[in-house]
């Protein structure tokens, strides 16, 4: 584009394109632009806001598959958490009623006792399978119980005399797992 004289002065005029009229740098004279210089300035104005919408395209689009990815890993997510076996609710029992079912939960046992009980869940399972229970008192092992089912879980351990107070561990695997998939832990107090 060829630069604008002023009509008063022959001065170089300033285009203002937000009023589309031409300002003289010297003289301060206004005077209307050409039509190819309003033409110009309008494409130019098309141009630009064309590209910033073509921008803002792509920056929506990119969102849009951010969005569909963060979306996808989630549903990843609790498809996988839904599809793994696990165990939840691991608690001790004062008890059983005649369906190996709780009657009351402890946190710990107290001397004298002569029975050891842990109940719990198994979630996800589709078929009956086998849940090993490894007890151990103070590191050492004392029992090995295997209960099975699908959903429900038990092991319970008797002694002729009395549990001797100490620290507990019960090991639960499911299947044939060689670590365990749960870990419990209590207390055998004296009074």
């Amino acid at each position: 584009m060829e630069e604008l004289k002023c009509i008063s002065c022959g001065g170089k005029v300033d285009i203002n394109e937000d009023l589309m009229i031409g300002v003289c740098e010297y003289c301060g004279t206004e005077q209307a632009l050409p039509e190819d210089v309003i033409e110009n300035i309008e494409y130019e104005y098309r141009q630009k806001n064309l590209h910033k919408a073509q921008k803002q395209a792509r920056l929506n689009k990119r969102s849009i598959f951010i969005a569909l990815l963060l979306i996808s890993i989630f549903i990843v997510i609790i498809c996988v958490h839904n599809s793994v076996v696990y165990i939840s609710t691991v608690r001790l029992a004062k008890n059983l009623d005649y369906n190996e079912r709780p009657t009351e939960y402890v946190t710990c046992y107290y001397t004298p006792v002569n029975e050891l009980i842990v109940t719990g869940y198994l979630n996800n399972v589709d078929e009956v399978g086998v849940v090993t229970f490894k007890w151990k008192h103070d590191g050492e092992n004392i029992a090995t119980t295997q209960y099975f089912s699908k959903s429900y879980i038990c092991s319970c351990i008797t002694n002729d005399k009395t549990w001797p107070e100490g620290n507990y561990t019960v090991e639960i695997y499911i299947g044939s797992s060689k670590k365990p998939d749960e870990v419990f832990k209590f207390t055998v107090l004296g009074y």
